[in-house]
């Protein structure tokens, strides 16, 4: 308030902070665990926690951050039934991709989706490595051929998201779930 005249004047404030929260810090991930998988010859298991992918030796060996990623989330991981790949969701690009990468560790992620918007669940292995189901906020099931990345509308609940994706032995079926009319 200016006295003399008795006009009120807006005052900028600002606060610095310390930046306590967005300092890099060490963070234990086991009590972030999302999801997990175990490799096809039972050797690693596969974790996924605070938005990153890791393997761990089930005896001896080293934990492997395959991902590394503070600008991202990783999340739904699945090894690939022939021990190569692992698939998963990330969103590196700003958008819900499915991406796979080698199940050894390194570089080499393969973002194989261009997704304008929504997000993806679970992607599942056939029994053949060469293909992956996975369903959508939209409801719909997709499939997607890892080779040519080209995707397939398989199906789409009208009232709920697709989960619980089986693939038959041969690779040529799909089990899944849907709601009934009554919701259930």
């Amino acid at each position: 308030l200016d006295l003399p005249s008795e006009k009120l004047h807006k005052v900028e404030v600002t606060v610095p902070l310390d930046g306590v929260r967005t300092r890099p810090r060490w963070v234990k991930a086991a009590k972030l665990i999302r999801s997990f998988g175990i490799a096809p010859n039972g050797k690693r298991v596969l974790f996924g926690a605070r938005g990153d992918l890791f393997t761990v030796p089930v005896k001896h060996g080293n934990t492997r951050d395959l991902t590394r990623t503070s600008n991202a989330r990783e999340m739904f991981p699945a090894w690939s039934p022939n021990g190569k790949w692992i698939a998963y969701v990330t969103d590196r690009t700003g958008e819900s991709e499915i991406a796979v990468r080698p199940s050894g560790g390194g570089d080499g992620e393969t973002i194989l989706t261009d997704r304008k918007t929504g997000y993806l669940y679970e992607p599942v292995w056939s029994p053949d490595s060469a293909k992956l189901a996975f369903s959508d906020s939209d409801h719909v099931l997709w499939v997607l051929n890892i080779k040519d990345r080209k995707t397939v509308r398989v199906d789409r609940d009208p009232r709920e998201e697709i989960h619980h994706v089986q693939w038959s032995p041969d690779a040529l079926w799909l089990a899944y779930s849907k709601a009934g009319p009554e919701d259930m």
